[in-house]
């Protein structure tokens, strides 16, 4: 609630001067002749007007603005009553005066202030371009009657103007007047006529010029028209100075028009004049006058307008007569008359002056000498009124005044007619200076406010929609840029534009429903004497008090200070006030409330502030803030500071600063800065303690009685009384509790500008030294803004901002925006090969360049990175450790231990996948070198000879080692990094030496290619490598463009393998011999290029590749079924998720198609290209009518997966489940139900849990039931075949767990591990128990299991988990007899892919979960493994290494921005809330590696050791995707007092500094390791070594001095401030020797300073009492105050020394003698620091040549009096 100020009783001055006043009196002019005998006659028709006005009295008030804008304290009124107009002066004092007094022959209809102006010019086109026309400005009082318009100005001159028809309104323009005239009900029947004397608004810019009809401007560009105004429905309503607008009313269409004022353009008038309706014109003149009457000036031409009588309708034609003036008048350049009032005849006036405070004297009128009849009559004596002579058409008045059309608002569906007429029209402006048109309807009760500004070429208005405000009445508040509205229940209310602030209390009226009496009683009629004599109208505060008291219910209103949030609350009081009859009189910050019966109260409504520090943070915050968050920040402080008993005893800077803070979030009642503020109001007694919420009290109850003034003087009573003992504080108990912040408040996101608007009102009002305590205030609530923000800045300062504040960490961050190019971090060029690979090239193992900084930080427990290095590696030749036998000849022993070696280098030939997922993006090759690619060693070494044992007395099949190279290429080029500087030269220069393509050539094109490297090579090399037909080159080739060119439709790389894909070349094409291999690659590369496009094309072409027959003739009859399935996963890329997306491929029936696939059934006949390609049958294959489902249901399977993926197809999930009878499992392969659990499982996937349960879910009853069962159920039923039972339920858990690894792929999931984990120790039970493995079969369990690992690993990627690390260190060691039957090289593939999964990219990256990487997962992790190293029929063994496309890095490295070492730091990672859960939060350390980015809400770096950093999802969540593109290092600045994690573990060492910086005693000779433990800056740590490792000649006051100064800076984290203290030390000390004035001023300002600002410390009990204030102090001063002090006191003992030695050198000085020799620096440097005045200003001093003691102690009162007494000694010894 905002409470009015200065209420008090109304009544207008006028109505009591109109009582005293003698009215309408006529005085006798002698000698006044009319020559013209009609015009008594004529002034009798003018005076009959056919309106009734029936108002009374009216008045209104005028303020004259200063050069400012603002209003004074004084008021103007012109009041109206009948024929009388009182014009008066007066301020809030309560003392008026009259002005003028007028008295017409008529009754006035209205009374206005006007200006006019006489123009400089006399150019018409100067004149007419534009209203704001300089000249000679006259103001003054426009006196309006029925037919004629009286003007008196301030200087003296009046003019009267009669007008030819009746008025009904007149309405100030800018320099002018609008007069709108009667309109009679004949007139409206009429037919309307585009004519000047149809007119309907006339104009007058000045009473010398005729009244000119206003013309219209309508239309928009291109059809715009030029008419009349002759709309008799049209109504003015409204008119505005600045903007020149007015506001109309259409009564026949019930709409509100707005119009802009303007002079009327020289074609426009043309263009009306000659397009009017001269037959509308009835009048006809006679023939011209005699020659003689033109010989008058041009100014004398005076306008006709016909028969002036009862009818309304005139005729403006341009005339020589009818219009009364005066000749002295009929030009501009003439000077107006500016002597008596004329026409004594017809009016009267009290002459009385301004300045005559006399306010109930009666001013008679003053005797006046008689005048010319011309000085009242304008038209000349010889010039008849209606001259009869002129019989032709005179043209038309010009038009002075053009409206032109702005806006209107939308019609009503019902019209109101002229009920909807506004009542009352004003403009205002916010409080953020967006103006507003608004008009209350009486009739509905509504006030709309329409919002215009001017637009970007300040040419024209822009309006806005209207906006509807429920109101009775409303006036604006000009100077206060507020709206005061009556709501419909009677309350007031205080609004900003269309923004509601709060409810408005005026005191004097009752709050609640109930009326007082004095508002019941009857009020003073007009006429009737008044109650005490005259009230004016600014009647005495304290005149109202008495009627307060007794009339006011105080119990009302709470005298408690209002908060700002409670404030707010205007609902909760009382409404239903219906004793206010409406609001009027608004003059700056005063306005009029009429009640019901008639009383008048003036009210005034209170200031923003009276602080000019507050005005102008207002200003700034208004400034920075956007408009509605302004709006409501400056309703709220308005709300606080002018609430009922807001002010009192509070300081209007605490209220501001507690009201601000509580807008930005801040618990002000537990704030340090606030609460001992608080608790000092609380113990006022004026101020009252809050009122509770509740009876039951609260802890803040129990804090405000301990710590007031009753609570201590109690227990001081007592314990003297009882003897008790004084009980010492302990400082804990007094610390400020723990203040929260709100972040859901209004400012709180705004918290840095509103600290930046406040910063620059700080450095603008240091400028003004009157305002130094404006500048004290501001800097209290500046220091705890900037404290705060250093701990939580914003995230949208500039980088410079941050690096101001100390906060390096952030800048560094913000940096990585500015960066277009991805950086190395740190150390990644640096080599440390571990101790076991150091030695020559050739054991270079491609495991070299990790990042050994980040593994070491993250395992930093155990070995894992060693091991799992050490698992991976493939360049040593192993190890054979076989004993011969004494029966085993030496042959057959060399056979044995090839045969080993062969078992091995199965084994060691897969290791390549998996160091490639190891080492991938770990190193930065140089440009000038080739990329070293480690050796695929497959020989062995005996021990203890070492001999070497290679396989060259064994049979081995032939190329065995083609793919192992190909996988051991890749490995290599995925090392490269993707900072890293490749381009085509570099990637020819990699090239063989022998120029033939290799393997592992091949294999390093992919790698290029999957890590973005590829798109840089140019195209003729592409070529050139492709022409080659070298198979393996071409297969890593057209997989890695296409790869780098994934999801982009890239027409060149669609061409590149168009040409290695028959079915997209036509069937009469040249056949190419393109092996099967390089076309498994090319349709899954077009597969990755149209990934997630839904291509209908491409889509159809790959669905019928699915089913492609073998054929024609000898082509296509080998692994067709890797063709399949490749054809299937492409088509699953372009289709993924594209079940429900259907309208490209709806007529395919492709869900049909790949069904028929996948269950099999009759061929469906070939259509299209493929029916001319295989009209020719294979020659080697014979298939029959039948689908090959054992070719084309995996592909199919997978497909259909993909198409519908997560869309809870309910017929799709139903093809893909499993069978659930004997039957139905008998007519699929058991493998296949692994492919189809899986494809349910993407089907479904929103329903995949991590969970046991969900296993069960998926496995038939059946299966449960039968499968290992059978030496149970043997004897029971025979019918089950539970070898198909059994494989069955291997493969669907192995499908199961597929889908959970890829459901929770990165996650690092704990439910989703332990539940892999086990059904991974079933499995093993399974395989180890041999009744129930040869039930499946030892490779079905076998398949199962690496299944089961793979996802195990991909749920663990990246996190190195040792549980699966050493289930792959188990199933490595499965090397020979008897594992050699099912564990093939697939099996070691699966394994090595796991270990690389733990420790992805150096343990770096991830795996993703987004659909696209879902994608390329299934193609890498295709669950089918090959059984050698040459097998590619089901899977091409290429596809393994797209898992890349599915990676990224999500790991935080933080670093310490001072030292750049790698280090600890505690991080809080909260999740987004979802349907499942809600504020899930986790804590960790990093580095470490983040969940996905779409499913966090923030991460923060926590503890105290480090300043915080906090990334959110909606502020700045974009700098947190930099920086995990910048390789995640996240810097982060180490706190003052704490080592890194790394140092100190535990904070033992921390602790210890800690106790130190407590200790004053113990900070005598420091070490260097003491402040390390603080600081990192390289600097203070040397100067640390240098002057206290080796202390030398130095001396010991030195180094306490130095050991003072470091721990001051360095634990109060002001390192720049040592140098300051150093530089002091070093002034003081070379004081010592020699002084010199500088630096003695410069140590006195500082001196002088820190006693102004710092004078304040706490000392003895009350530092106990105030500790936290105390630290808080400490904390703020650059300069320790115990340096200050002492300095202070050294430097003094020095000057004090010299002084005593050299009296006679200061004595001759002020004696006025010349000082010279070394003495002068020093007696310079005495002066300056005791402020000893020239020897001319202390002269008067000495009486008989030597000075007094006290006269030389009140010239020198700086010295102490034993210097002055020795001074005085000096004086008297040397005379």
């Amino acid at each position: 609630m905002i409470t009015a100020s200065d209420t008090q009783d109304f009544v207008p001055f006028g109505r009591e001067y109109v009582q005293q006043h003698p009215g309408k009196f006529q005085i006798q002019v002698q000698n006044v002749v009319h020559t013209d005998p009609g015009l008594p006659l004529l002034k009798s028709f003018r005076d009959i007007s056919i309106q009734d006005n029936g108002k009374k009295e009216q008045w209104t008030f005028y303020s004259d603005p200063d050069k400012d804008g603002h209003h004074g304290n004084y008021d103007e009124e012109l009041y109206v009553s009948g024929n009388t107009v009182v014009w008066s002066k007066g301020g809030l004092d309560g003392c008026r005066s009259v002005v003028k007094t007028f008295t017409m022959d008529t009754p006035v209809l209205q009374a206005l202030w006007c200006k006019f102006v006489i123009p400089e010019s006399s150019n018409p086109e100067e004149i007419c371009s534009t209203l704001d026309t300089e000249g000679v400005v006259q103001c003054g009082v426009c006196v309006v009657e029925s037919s004629c318009v009286s003007c008196f100005m301030e200087d003296g001159s009046d003019y009267l103007a009669a007008l030819p028809f009746q008025v009904a309104h007149v309405w100030v323009i800018k320099n002018g007047l609008l007069f709108e005239r009667t309109v009679s009900p004949t007139e409206y029947r009429s037919l309307k006529r585009n004519a000047p004397n149809q007119t309907t608004v006339f104009s007058m810019l000045h009473p010398l010029d005729e009244v000119a009809p206003v013309i219209t401007k309508t239309g928009s560009a291109g059809s715009q028209k030029t008419s009349y105004l002759t709309d008799n429905t049209q109504h003015v309503v409204f008119s505005s100075l600045d903007p020149s607008i007015v506001l109309t009313y259409d009564t026949m269409v019930g709409v509100h028009s707005a119009w802009k004022v303007r002079r009327a353009r020289t074609e426009e008038c043309s263009a009306v004049c000659n397009t009017w309706d001269q037959s509308a014109s009835i009048y006809q003149m006679g023939p011209c006058t005699p020659a003689q009457n033109f010989n008058q000036s041009s100014s004398s031409m005076s306008r006709h307008y016909g028969n002036i009588s009862a009818s309304p309708q005139v005729s403006p034609l341009r005339s020589f007569s009818g219009r009364i003036s005066s000749p002295a008048f009929m030009s501009h350049s003439q000077s107006p008359l500016t002597g008596n009032p004329p026409g004594l005849d017809r009016r009267s006036q009290s002459p009385a002056m301004l300045g005559n405070t006399s306010l109930h004297r009666l001013h008679t009128p003053s005797p006046q000498t008689s005048k010319s009849p011309g000085n009242f009559y304008r038209t000349p004596a010889n010039m008849s009124l209606i001259n009869e002579s002129i019989s032709e058409w005179i043209e038309p008045i010009t038009p002075e005044i053009c409206l032109e059309h702005i806006w209107t608002e939308t019609a009503p569906a019902i019209r109101d007619g002229s009920l909807g007429k506004s009542s009352k029209a004003f403009q205002t402006r916010d409080l953020c200076g967006q103006q507003y048109l608004c008009y209350l309807i009486s009739y509905r009760q509504q006030l709309r406010c329409v919002k215009f500004e001017e637009s970007n070429d300040l040419k024209k208005l822009v309006f806005g929609t209207v906006n509807i405000i429920p109101c009775k009445d409303a006036v604006p508040i000009e100077s206060k840029d507020l709206l005061i509205v009556l709501d419909t229940s009677g309350c007031l209310y205080v609004y900003s534009g269309i923004t509601k602030i709060n409810r408005l209390h005026v005191p004097t009226l009752p709050v609640g429903g109930n009326m007082s009496l004095s508002m019941l009683r009857q009020m003073t009629p007009l006429q009737s004497p008044v109650r005490g004599g005259v009230f004016t109208s600014s009647r005495p505060p304290s005149a109202m008090d008495a009627r307060f008291d007794e009339e006011f219910q105080l119990n009302q209103i709470s005298p408690v200070q209002t908060e700002f949030d409670e404030s707010a609350n205007y609902d909760d009081f009382p409404v239903g006030c219906g004793y206010i009859q409406c609001l009027r009189d608004n003059i700056s910050d005063r306005f009029t409330l009429e009640l019901t019966n008639g009383h008048l109260c003036r009210c005034t409504i209170p200031d923003m502030t009276n602080s000019p520090g507050i005005d102008l943070s207002l200003k700034a915050l208004k400034h920075m803030l956007p408009r509605d968050l302004a709006l409501q920040m400056l309703g709220k402080w308005y709300t606080v500071r002018n609430s009922p008993g807001g002010i009192g005893s509070q300081p209007e800077w605490m209220m501001f600063i507690r009201c601000l803070l509580g807008m930005m979030g801040y618990d002000t009642a537990k704030l340090p800065l606030t609460f001992k503020q608080e608790m000092d109001l609380s113990l006022s007694p004026v101020s009252a303690k809050r009122a509770k919420t509740s009876d039951q009290g609260s802890e803040e109850d129990w804090e405000w009685m301990l710590s007031s003034d009753h609570h201590k003087f109690v227990t001081e009573s007592l314990e003297d009384v009882l003897g008790l003992s004084v009980c010492n504080v302990i400082p804990e108990s007094t610390q400020y509790q723990q203040a929260t912040i709100n972040t859901t408040a209004i400012l709180f996101t705004h918290i840095p500008a509103c600290f930046m608007a406040l910063h620059l009102v700080y450095e603008e009002l240091k400028l003004n030294s009157l305002l130094v305590e404006e500048v004290e205030q501001l800097v209290v609530l500046l220091h705890q803004l900037a404290v705060d923000l250093r701990c939580n800045p914003p995230s949208d300062w500039p980088e410079e901002s941050y690096a101001l504040i100390g906060r390096e960490d952030i800048s560094k961050l913000m940096s990585l925006q500015d960066r277009e190019d991805v950086s190395p971090p740190p150390g990644i060029f640096k080599r440390k090969p571990s101790p076991q690979s150091q030695g020559t090239k050739e054991e270079d193992d491609g495991m070299e360049h990790l990042d050994d900084e980040y593994l070491r930080l993250r395992f930093s427990e155990d070995l894992r990175v060693q091991e799992a290095r050490r698992l991976l590696q493939s360049s040593r030749p192993a190890r054979i450790s076989l004993v011969q036998k004494p029966e085993i000849s030496d042959h057959d022993f060399i056979e044995e231990q090839e045969r080993h070696l062969y078992a091995i280098c199965i084994r060691t030939m897969a290791l390549s996948v998996g160091r490639g997922m190891f080492t991938m993006s770990t190193y930065h090759p140089l440009s000038t070198e080739t990329l070293p690619i480690p050796k695929l060693c497959l020989t062995g070494k005996a021990p203890p000879r070492n001999t070497t044992v290679d396989l060259s007395h064994i049979d081995t099949p032939a190329n065995m080692t083609a793919w192992p190279l190909f996988h051991n290429g890749v490995a290599a080029g995925l090392r490269i990094a993707d900072f890293s500087q490749v381009d085509s030269s570099w990637i020819m220069y990699n090239r063989p030496k022998s120029n033939e393509l290799n393997n592992e050539y091949a294999g390093f094109l992919m790698a290029l290619g999957l890590n973005k490297h590829l798109v840089k090579m140019n195209i003729l090399n592409k070529h050139n490598y492709l022409s080659k037909g070298h198979e393996t080159t071409t297969i890593g080739l057209l997989l890695g463009v296409a790869a780098a060119k994934r999801s982009t439709m890239d027409l060149s790389t669609m061409k590149m393998l168009s040409i290695h894909l028959p079915a997209m070349l036509p069937p009469t094409s040249t056949e190419l011999n393109i092996s099967h291999n390089m076309q498994v690659a090319a349709i899954l590369g077009v597969g990755l290029v149209f990934q997630g496009t839904g291509h209908r094309h491409t889509a159809n072409i790959l669905l019928a590749e699915i089913g492609r027959p073998p054929g024609p003739e000898l082509q296509n009859c080998t692994d067709r079924e890797s063709y399949s399935l490749a054809a299937g996963l492409a088509l699953g890329l372009v289709m993924f998720g594209k079940g429900k997306e259907t309208m490209g491929t709806s007529d395919l029936s492709m869900a049909d198609t790949l069904y028929h696939f996948m269950v099999g059934g009759h061929k469906r006949p070939l259509i299209g290209p493929s029916q001319e390609r295989y009209k020719t049958p294979s020659y080697q294959i014979q298939e029959g009518d039948t689908v090959n489902v054992d070719v084309t249901s995996p592909g199919a399977t997978l497909a259909l997966g993909m198409l519908y993926f997560n869309t809870k197809n309910r017929a799709v999930s139903e093809w893909l489940q499993v069978p659930d009878t004997q039957f139905m499992l008998d007519q699929v392969r058991p493998d296949f139900l692994l492919l189809r659990t899986l494809a349910r499982g993407l089907v479904m996937w929103d329903t995949v849990l991590p969970s046991i349960d969900f296993l069960k879910q998926t496995i038939p009853q059946i299966l449960e039931d039968y499968a290992f069962h059978k030496y149970q159920m043997e004897d029971e039923d025979n019918t089950i075949d539970f070898e198909t039972m059994s494989q069955a339920y291997c493969n669907v858990v192995a499908g199961a767990c597929m889908v959970i690894g890829l459901k929770f792929a990165g996650s690092a999931n704990q439910e989703a591990f332990d539940t892999l984990v086990e059904c991974m120790n079933r499995s093993l039970k399974v395989i180890s128990t041999p009744p129930l493995v040869e039930q499946a079969g030892k490779s079905t369990v076998e398949n199962s299991m690496m299944t089961i690992l793979l996802s195990m690993a991909m749920v663990m990627a990246g996190t190195g988990n040792l549980e699966v690390l050493r289930m792959c260190r188990m199933f490595r060691s499965r090397v020979g007899p008897p594992y050699n039957l099912y564990v093939m090289y697939g099996s070691h593939i699966a394994i090595s892919m796991a270990i690389g999964l733990l420790f992805l990219g150096g343990g770096k990256y991830t795996l993703s979960t987004k659909d696209e990487a879902i994608a390329v997962m299934l193609c890498a992790f295709f669950p089918k493994f090959p059984t050698h190293s040459n097998d590619n029929r089901y899977h091409l063994q290429a596809f393994r290494h797209l898992y890349v496309l599915a990676s990224e890095l999500r790991t935080m490295l933080p670093r310490d921005v001072d030292t750049g070492f790698p280090c600890y730091v505690p991080i809080e990672i909260r999740f987004k809330d979802t349907e499942h859960y809600c504020n899930e939060s986790y804590r960790t350390s990093a580095p470490c590696t983040l969940p996905e980015l779409d499913l966090l809400q923030e991460i923060k770096i926590l503890g105290p050791r480090y300043w915080p950093i906090v990334f959110h999802k909606d502020k700045n969540w974009k700098s947190l995707k930099l920086l995990l593109k910048h390789n995640g290092t996240l810097y982060v600045k180490q706190r003052a007092g704490h080592l890194s994690y790394v140092e100190d573990p535990k904070g033992y060492r921390s602790m210890l500094a800690k106790s130190l910086t407590v200790d004053q005693s113990s900070q005598t000779c420091v070490k260097p390791d003491i402040i390390k433990a603080f600081t990192s800056d390289s600097k203070v740590i040397a100067l640390t070594e240098y002057f206290f490792s080796k202390h030398g000649d130095t001396h010991e006051d030195l180094l306490q001095v130095l050991s003072d100064i470091l721990y001051e800076c360095v634990t109060h984290e002001k390192p720049e401030a040592i140098s300051t203290h150093i530089t002091l030390d070093q002034v003081t000390r070379r004081s010592e020797f020699q002084c010199t004035s500088l630096g003695i001023s410069q140590l006195k300002l500082i001196f002088a300073y820190y006693n102004l600002e710092h004078s304040s410390v706490p000392t003895g009990n009350e530092m106990l009492d105030h500790s936290g204030v105390h630290e808080e102090f400490q904390g703020q001063q650059l300069l320790k105050p115990e340096f200050i002090l002492s300095t202070k006191n050294r430097l003094k003992d020095v000057l004090d020394k010299w002084l005593q030695e050299n009296l006679s050198v200061l004595v001759k000085y002020m004696k006025g003698e010349t000082v010279k020799g070394s003495a002068v620096k020093n007696l310079s440097a005495v002066l300056v620091w005791y402020d000893i005045p020239s020897p001319a200003d202390i002269a008067h001093i000495s009486i008989d040549g030597v000075p007094s003691l006290p006269a030389l102690y009140a010239a020198l009162p700086q010295l102490h009096v034993s210097t002055l007494m020795m001074l005085l000694k000096a004086w008297r010894t040397d005379r």
